[in-house]
């Protein structure tokens, strides 16, 4: 039981040193950075 316990302990531990280090950034907040998509003038067929 112990080993299983010290085996989550450890994951957590390199788990939220890796979110300090690279956090999560919001789709919302790189959707503003990006340029936008190229229009392209086509008519579709009807």
């Amino acid at each position: 039981m112990g080993i299983l316990l010290g085996s989550f302990a450890w994951f957590g531990m390199w788990f939220l040193l890796f979110v300090k280090l690279m956090p999560a950034v919001a789709i919302a907040e790189i959707k503003e950075a990006m340029r936008p998509p190229l229009k392209h003038d086509h008519v579709e067929a009807a």
